[in-house]
């Protein structure tokens, strides 16, 4: 019995240092990715005409160094939490893990609804490695983690060591969904250096007809996102809400548009057609709609289903 429990716990300090050591090398190269900007930039030896805010490549740099960033201030704790065999540690894990399960399907739904541009294009093997590669990434790997965190013998691994953190305390179904509702935010702002890109029932404004409109969805949505933090039962309803419109405006929008039409509306410059996008080629059969379809259905199901931890 000692021995089992010692080899359990020997798998969680694995798995605790795994995610340390990841975010640890996300935090390196975050810095790295800034000074990316310097390369592209006027003098740099990768600069090309039109290069900035507003193209393609700059888009690209901002969401590679956010992502390092998230990545660092993510796995970080959760390796901490985990290692020391705090409660948090391992409901962070669960909700990350379910976070990974949500885009996993979510692009898996979308990839299977473009499979016959991919294997047009790319053909059978390339795209079975690609589904391959996202059912076992995007949704087996994640869901093992849930069963291992969620496991009887684990929590009670955890349990044992906890304290009365007031973190511990926070139910998993909340921390979920602020997660998600956290993730929006960031996806609006992310939108911002994408021409400031929003879909407005059945067509996009872009600039100074688009931000003023993603600054209104950013500050709706924290609000209620706070509120809802703060188990607030007509802040749940206020995300379902918000969530509906988005899904109809979204699909009304994005539906209307493949992802190569939408390039082609962000209107880049030239060079970035012919160098950089045409190296993304293959991903404009992916179908954007379902994929932001399936993110927002299964984020109201979970808002719903965490309904009874408001009362």
């Amino acid at each position: 019995m000692k021995l089992a429990s010692n080899k359990l716990l020997l798998l969680v300090r694995i798995f605790g240092l795994i995610q340390l050591v990841i975010g640890l090398i996300a935090l390196y190269y975050g810095p790295l990715e800034i000074y990316c900007f310097y390369l592209f930039s006027k003098g740099g030896p990768l600069y090309y005409e039109e290069f900035g805010v507003g193209s393609f490549m700059f888009a690209f740099l901002v969401v590679q160094n956010l992502a390092y960033y998230l990545l660092a201030f993510s796995l970080i704790p959760m390796g901490i939490g985990t290692l020391k065999l705090r409660e948090w540690g391992r409901r962070v894990s669960v909700v990350f893990s379910s976070v990974w399960v949500i885009l996993g399907i979510s692009i898996l739904i979308a990839f299977v609804f473009a499979l016959p541009k991919f294997l047009e294009d790319i053909g059978a093997p390339d795209t079975g490695a690609i589904a391959f590669i996202i059912v076992l990434c995007g949704i087996v790997a994640p869901c093992i983690l849930i069963r291992f965190y969620k496991a009887q013998s684990i929590r009670d691994l955890f349990n044992k060591n906890e304290a009365t953190q007031p973190a511990s305390k926070i139910s998993s179904a909340i921390l979920l969904v602020t997660t998600l509702n956290t993730l929006f935010i960031i996806l609006l702002h992310i939108s911002i250096f994408f021409k400031g890109i929003f879909p407005v029932f059945g067509e996009f404004r872009f600039h100074r007809e688009g931000v003023p409109l993603i600054s209104g969805a950013i500050f709706c949505l924290s609000f209620l996102a706070y509120l809802y933090y703060r188990k607030h039962i007509w802040a749940l309803r206020g995300l379902v809400a918000y969530y509906s419109i988005m899904l109809v405006s979204v699909i009304l929008t994005f539906g209307k548009y493949s992802v190569s039409e939408i390039i082609r509306l962000l209107d880049y410059p030239q060079y970035e057609h012919d160098n950089v996008i045409s190296a993304f080629s293959v991903f404009e059969n992916f179908n954007l709609t379902l994929f932001l379809t399936s993110v927002i259905i299964i984020t109201i199901g979970v808002i719903l289903a965490s309904r009874r931890e408001l009362h």
